[in-house]
């Protein structure tokens, strides 16, 4: 990955849009966007390139601390255990595959060239790395409205979430 907005490969723009689209968020920092959707097969060569894991390790507990925060108060009767298991089905892999596939993420993961992609089914993981790419940029509040974007959350006692 290169060190300037220039270096995003044009059939990445729209993606980038898409994306930015979906979450709400328009990032200032591509770098940053750039790194969150950058494969470890990229450290080929280059040791020292930032790639997606550092952020998806924080954007793990931003995710966690949002979804349990929005059921703690959308689940007012729910006890402790029924609150786990919500929030289990909002932020295993399965639910961030779904929402990976959905808004097309796997579309913008660099990978080393000869990398076998189809060979890969991580592409959950940079649903986090996004999630804190944002937190990064736009802090907590811009996180949890992507989260509430991305995951179609509302505050509606109508909806069911899991």
């Amino acid at each position: 990955m290169g060190n300037s907005a220039a270096t995003i490969q044009q059939s990445n723009i729209q993606l980038l849009t898409r994306i930015e689209s979906v979450t709400g968020y328009r990032f200032k920092n591509l770098q940053l966007l750039e790194q969150a959707f950058t494969h470890d097969s990229m450290r080929v060569g280059n040791h020292n390139a930032a790639t997606y894991q550092r952020l998806e390790f924080l954007g793990d507990s931003v995710l966690h601390y949002t979804i349990t925060k929005y059921l703690y108060q959308q689940r007012l009767m729910a006890n402790e255990g029924e609150l786990t298991i919500a929030r289990s089905n909002l932020v295993d892999k399965v639910k961030q595959r779904e929402i990976a596939s959905t808004h097309g993420l796997a579309d913008l993961v660099a990978f080393v060239p000869g990398f076998d992609k189809t060979r890969f089914s991580g592409n959950h993981k940079f649903v986090e790395a996004l999630i804190s790419a944002i937190h990064q940029e736009g802090r907590v509040e811009q996180a949890k409205k992507s989260i509430y974007k991305l995951w179609d959350l509302t505050y509606s006692t109508n909806k069911t979430i899991y």
